[in-house]
C-alpha cells in the first residue's frame, strides 16, 4: 500500500503535468477566452452549491453548468502564497512566496518573500500561447510589486484602504477589460473579490436586517488568539450572517460579469473557473481569521468550472468530482486542455475528467503549508510561532507542525478534526509521514528561494491599514 501511494507521489511531481489529456485530437489546439475568478477568505462551506448559508444563484449557476470539486484545498491559508501557487502551478515550498521570519526583507514585524522572477505565470504562458492576458487585482498582496501581475497584458490593482476595492469596482474594471479586449485574440480573464475579507461590512441590500456590522472583530480576533476566551454563540452567529453578506454581495457582482459574457457574445465559449485563496475560521481550535493553522475551515476552497462549447465534451454539466484537489493544478489543467507544454516544475493532475476513466481513480496526496509570521506572534502569543504542514490522502489527513506536535484526522466520520487519532494509530502516523518527508524532497528540489520586494511608501501604509503591521 505504501509504496502504491509512494508511485503515486512520484508521479505527482512529473514536470507534463500528470493528468494527460487523453489521446491528442486532430486540428489546431483549442484556444477559448477563459475566465480566472478568486474568491478571498470563502470557504466552500459558506456557497450555496456546497449546501452553505449565503444565497449565490451566479456561483451555483456555473456550478450547474459544469463541473464542481468538493474537496479542493488551498496550498496555504494567505493570499499571496496561495495565488502565486494558483499562477505559477507550485506548491508553496517550490515558488518560495511566503512569511519568511529568516527574510532580508522586513516591514517592521512583518517578513516575507515573493515569488522567484525565474519562474514563469499563468499569465505569462498563456500570453506566450496568444492570450491577451488581462487582470483585476482588490488587495495589496497582488499589487504588482508582489511579481504576481508579470505577464499581464492589462492589470488593474487600485487598492487605496483596508477593505480593497469593492466588488463593484472590481466588476466595472473587468467589464471594462473585457469590452476593450482586443478581439483578434483569445482573453484571460483574471479577477480578483476581496470584499468577504474582515471586517464585514456587507452594502445594502446584502447586509442581513438587524444585524450591526459595525462589531469590532479586531476585538474577537484577539481574545480568541490570544487565548483569552472562545467566541461566544452569537458573536459568531453575527459574524457569519455579515460573512454571508459579503458573500452574496460578490455574487451579484459575478451576476454583472456573466452578464457582459453573454452580452459580448463569448459566454459559451468562455471558460469560467471559480476558486478562492482559503478560507476563515470562525472560532473554531481557539482560532479565529486565517493565515497560520491548517484545519480544513480555512484551507478547503471552493472550485468549479464551466466548460467552454470546445471542450464540452469533457463533462456532463453539473458533474461532481469528490476527490481531494488543490487549485494550483488548475495550470497543469489548462495547458493540457489547451495543448500547451508544461514547464518544469509545474505539478499536479490534469483535473478534467478523460474518457472512461473516472477522476476519483486519481486520489493522490495532497500538502498544504503554512508558515510562521513574526507579527501574528507577537499579537497573539509564542503559541503561533510554528510552521505547519497537512498531508491529505483520500479521507485521511496528517498534520504536522514545528513543534514537534502531531494530528491525524479520518474526515470521513470527524470533518470538523475534533479527535486527534495520532496517539492510537502510531503506525499510519509513520507512513503518512514518511509520504510527507518524499513530498517535501520533491518539492525543494526545485531550488527555489523567493526574494525579497521592493516597497514604496504607498504600499507600506496600504499593507498597514490592512493590520498586517504595527
Amino acid at each position: 500500500m505504501f509504496a502504491r501511494w509512494l508511485y503515486a507521489l512520484a508521479g505527482l511531481f512529473a514536470a507534463s503535468g500528470c493528468g494527460g489529456s487523453g489521446p491528442l485530437r486532430e486540428g489546431p489546439p483549442p484556444r477559448p477566452h477563459i475566465v480566472l475568478i478568486s474568491l478571498d477568505t470563502v470557504r466552500a462551506d459558506h456557497l450555496g452549491c456546497y449546501g452553505g448559508t449565503a444565497r449565490t444563484p451566479s456561483i451555483d449557476r456555473i456550478a450547474r453548468e459544469g463541473v464542481r470539486y468538493e474537496r479542493a484545498i488551498s496550498s496555504s491559508p494567505w493570499t499571496l502564497p496561495a495565488h502565486a501557487s494558483l499562477f505559477s502551478g507550485r506548491p508553496v515550498s517550490g515558488h518560495g512566496a511566503r512569511y519568511d521570519p529568516e527574510s532580508e526583507f522586513g516591514i517592521s514585524w512583518h517578513r516575507v518573500a515573493v515569488m522567484a522572477q525565474e519562474i514563469p505565470t499563468m499569465a505569462e504562458l498563456l500570453g506566450a500561447a496568444g492570450y491577451h492576458s488581462a487582470g483585476v487585482a482588490s488587495v495589496v498582496w497582488l499589487k504588482p510589486v508582489f511579481g504576481l501581475a508579470r505577464g499581464f497584458a492589462d492589470y488593474s490593482a487600485e487598492v487605496e484602504d483596508a477593505l480593497g476595492v469593492t466588488a463593484d469596482r472590481v466588476s466595472d474594471s473587468a467589464i471594462e477589460l473585457l469590452e476593450g479586449r482586443p478581439t483578434d485574440r483569445p482573453l484571460f480573464l483574471f479577477v480578483h473579490y476581496f470584499d468577504a475579507h474582515s471586517p464585514y461590512t456587507p452594502p445594502p441590500p446584502h447586509r442581513p436586517a438587524g444585524v450591526d456590522p459595525d462589531g469590532d472583530v479586531g476585538e474577537v480576533e484577539a481574545r480568541v488568539n490570544s487565548g483569552g476566551g472562545n467566541i461566544r454563540p452569537e458573536e459568531r452567529a453575527r459574524l457569519e450572517r455579515l460573512y454571508d453578506g459579503e458573500i452574496e454581495f460578490i455574487d451579484a457582482q459575478i451576476g454583472r460579469l456573466c452578464d457582459a459574457l453573454e452580452r459580448t457574445g463569448i459566454y459559451d465559449d468562455c471558460w469560467i473557473i471559480v476558486t478562492a485563496d482559503h478560507g476563515e475560521s470562525f472560532g473554531d481550535h481557539q482560532f479565529y481569521g486565517h493565515g497560520l493553522v491548517t484545519w480544513d475551515d480555512v484551507l478547503h476552497v471552493p472550485l468549479m468550472m464551466k466548460l467552454p462549447a470546445v471542450l464540452s465534451d469533457r463533462a456532463r454539466p453539473g458533474s461532481l468530482v469528490r476527490i481531494t484537489v488543490q487549485p494550483r493544478e488548475l495550470l497543469a489543467t489548462l495547458l493540457a486542455a489547451l495543448r500547451l507544454q508544461s514547464p518544469p516544475g509545474v505539478t499536479g493532475r490534469n483535473l478534467l475528467p478523460r474518457g472512461p476513466e473516472p477522476l476519483s481513480r486519481r486520489e493522490q496526496p495532497v500538502v498544504a503549508e503554512a508558515f510562521s509570521n513574526l507579527s501574528m506572534v507577537r499579537r497573539f502569543g509564542e503559541r503561533w510561532n510554528r510552521d505547519e504542514r497537512a498531508l491529505y490522502l483520500g479521507g485521511e489527513k496528517l498534520v504536522r507542525r514545528s513543534d514537534s506536535s502531531l494530528g491525524l484526522y479520518d474526515l470521513e466520520g470527524d470533518p470538523r478534526e475534533l479527535e486527534n487519532l495520532a496517539g492510537r494509530k502510531l503506525d499510519r502516523v509513520d507512513e503518512m509521514q514518511e509520504m510527507l518527508d518524499e513530498w517535501l524532497r520533491s518539492a525543494n528540489t526545485m531550488d527555489v528561494s523567493g526574494a525579497p520586494a521592493e516597497i514604496d511608501e504607498k504600499n507600506l501604509e496600504e499593507i498597514r491599514t490592512l493590520g498586517y503591521l504595527d
